[in-house]
């Protein structure tokens, strides 16, 4: 349940297949997109102080 309303489901919503999410995967993965998303949350973080550019690192670890 927790998990549920943790991932933006209300109680009453159905909640997706593992198919589904299997199929949204794999077309993120063909898309460099969340590259991107990464690069400007980080330049973001930079400009607004909240990490400094000689500090950072990049886990290189796949998720």
């Amino acid at each position: 349940m927790i998990l549920r309303l943790d991932c933006g489901f209300l109680v009453s919503d159905s909640v997706p297949s593992e198919a589904v999410f299997s199929r949204l995967i794999t077309i993120i993965s063909e898309f460099n997109f969340m590259e991107d998303v990464q690069e400007i949350l980080l330049h973001q973080a930079i400009v607004k102080g909240f990490i400094m550019d000689n500090t950072a690192a990049i886990d290189a670890s796949h998720f």
